[in-house]
């Protein structure tokens, strides 16, 4: 019968899975024996688990939502359309509502029930509104300067950078008209320029920069031609695309999704929806069970394992 010369344990852990005891047994020859124990199992405890030991439950959190960011070219924001406006949000479940041309000199009238206005340019014949849903997270990123000759708002909502922009007809776009924001980012609103990229018959002077500039900054067109288009002329009955959405995004994350909802009372925009992917989705899985070696009973299985061993037969060349 082999003596039990030295008995030594190795556990080897894996992250969410059980634990591998292997036990080497000396005996005489020199001779190396390795057992396979099977793992010990958690009993089970009288107190709920910490936090950050709770068991995995087969879903994981999200750790970011996606949002859902409402774009209108409202042309003049009065108490009626207000309304409406809350309606389209409610019903489209907005977290992020961007306006141009709202013509507004002050914040007094800026007010969407279940928003807050996270930032506003004052302008009488322009200016801008970001209002974000009250239950959200979001921090200010920067604002163009006063009576800039392009308007914008970045606010930071969650983890993605959204940025309100309106650049009037005559004004002309140029290096620093608009802010270059990480990614995850979202850019939005009234560009008032031309390109054959967004479905005009010619580009424009300002919409050759805007599509090169963005391109330089790794931003990509939210455009789909089989949408409605965006702006309808009273005055020349065409039908064009000055509303646009840009987005940059991290590595090989799914890009926002954008489309052109119905038509607002008293504004030739249409409304548009973009919505962005969670950065972490949902999955389902099996629960994994786990084992916690510090409530183990190292006696019991210290008896159990020289058991074992006791009973091996002497190492030969057949058996090894």
């Amino acid at each position: 019968m082999p003596s039990i010369a030295n008995i030594s344990f190795h556990t080897m852990a894996k992250h969410n899975r059980g634990q591998e005891i292997s036990v080497h047994v000396a005996s005489p020859g020199n001779c190396n024996r390795r057992l396979m124990i099977l793992p010990v199992r958690q009993q089970p405890s009288q107190t709920p688990p910490s936090p950050e030991h709770a068991p995995f439950s087969g879903r994981a959190d999200l750790s970011v939502e996606s949002l859902t960011i409402l774009q209108l070219n409202v042309e003049g924001l009065t108490t009626a359309k207000l309304d409406i406006l809350e309606q389209v949000a409610t019903k489209n479940k907005a977290t992020v509502v961007l306006l141009q041309e709202t013509h507004k000199e002050n914040d007094t009238n800026l007010k969407l029930p279940g928003f807050t206005l996270a930032g506003h340019t004052k302008s009488k014949h322009h200016g801008l509104a970001t209002f974000i849903k009250e239950d959200v997270s979001w921090s200010p990123a920067g604002q163009c300067r006063n009576r800039a000759e392009v308007e914008w708002i970045a606010t930071k909502v969650q983890e993605t950078t959204v940025v309100n922009v309106y650049k009037p007809p005559p004004r002309r776009l140029e290096q620093g008209s608009l802010p270059d924001s990480p990614a995850p980012a979202v850019y939005a609103g009234d560009f008032n320029s031309w390109h054959t990229d967004w479905g005009y018959k010619s580009s424009t002077q300002d919409g050759e920069f805007l599509a090169e500039w963005f391109s330089s900054v790794d931003a990509v067109l939210l455009f789909d031609p089989k949408e409605p288009s965006s702006f309808i002329s009273g005055r020349w009955n065409t039908e064009t695309n000055p509303d646009l959405a840009f987005a940059k995004v991290i590595g090989h994350e799914p890009l926002p999704v954008r489309r052109i909802l119905d038509r607002f009372p008293r504004s030739q925009h249409r409304p548009s929806l973009i919505t962005t992917p969670s950065l972490v989705q949902s999955t389902e899985g099996k629960p994994v069970r786990r084992w916690n070696f510090r409530k183990a009973n190292w006696k019991n299985f210290e008896r159990s394992v020289n058991t074992v061993a006791e009973a091996l037969p002497v190492p030969i060349a057949s058996n090894i």
